[in-house]
């Protein structure tokens, strides 16, 4: 009698391997998302909110006319790395602000960050229209 695997054996294991890997592959696909969707909401929340006291401190009279094209708002944007090489987008006048970045988890949704203090996820279609608010 022979020792030893046989060919049919050997092609159940190479499959039982593959199935693994496969899900595998999923799942680190789906952290990754997860992982850049919070960097996303990081970065839109603690640092874009100072940075836009500080514009409203430096800029009186003009409230947030500008804001979106100042420096350091261009500059923090840039950090911001979302799916879509358009974002995150900008919107701003006199009396308010509001920036929104698709988020990787979901085509669908984007991050929202206003001049209020709201911090939400929306709808991607709201964020690619003149947008005045996240609520």
């Amino acid at each position: 009698m022979k020792k030893g695997f046989t060919l049919i054996e050997l092609l159940v294991v190479i499959g039982i391997i593959s199935i693994l890997v496969v899900i595998m592959i999923f799942y680190f696909k789906s952290t990754k998302d997860k992982a850049r969707d919070a960097l996303i909401k990081e970065t839109m929340g603690t640092p874009l909110t100072k940075l836009s006291l500080e514009y409203y401190i430096n800029n009186p009279g003009s409230g947030y006319a500008n804001f979106c094209g100042d420096s350091a708002t261009v500059e923090l944007r840039g950090k911001i790395k979302s799916p879509r090489p358009t974002d995150p987008e900008c919107h701003s006048d006199a009396n308010r602000w509001v920036v929104c970045a698709q988020l990787y988890s979901s085509s669908a949704k984007a991050w929202c960050a206003d001049n209020t203090g709201v911090k939400t996820e929306i709808n991607i279609s709201k964020c690619d229209t003149n947008i005045h608010s996240c609520k």
